[in-house]
């Protein structure tokens, strides 16, 4: 059986070259880019921020949005979550 051929060229080109890939993660990073990094950092700080990000967006879906979408939902569902810590009038 022969191999198949995609005739897509982009079928064979990766989203994320192999350069980007192998940079080292950081601190900031971890905190602050909408693309969450593939690799985790060696720093201990920088690793358990990692982890938590990892956790959070695998278990509510976000890693499955592109980084545009992620700066639209993030500040929204932070918005319903923060809650008002006043006393009730009793």
């Amino acid at each position: 059986m022969p191999p198949s051929t995609v005739s897509d060229p982009a079928y064979y080109t990766s989203a994320m070259s192999y350069h980007e890939w192998k940079r080292e993660t950081t601190l900031a990073t971890v905190l602050f880019r909408p693309q969450l990094p593939y690799r985790k950092p060696e720093s201990p700080i920088a690793r358990f921020f990692w982890r938590r990000r990892v956790w959070i967006e695998v278990t509510f879906a976000l890693s499955m949005l592109e980084p545009w979408e992620k700066i639209l939902v993030i500040p929204q569902a932070r918005s319903t979550t923060v809650t008002d810590h006043a006393q009730p009038n009793f």
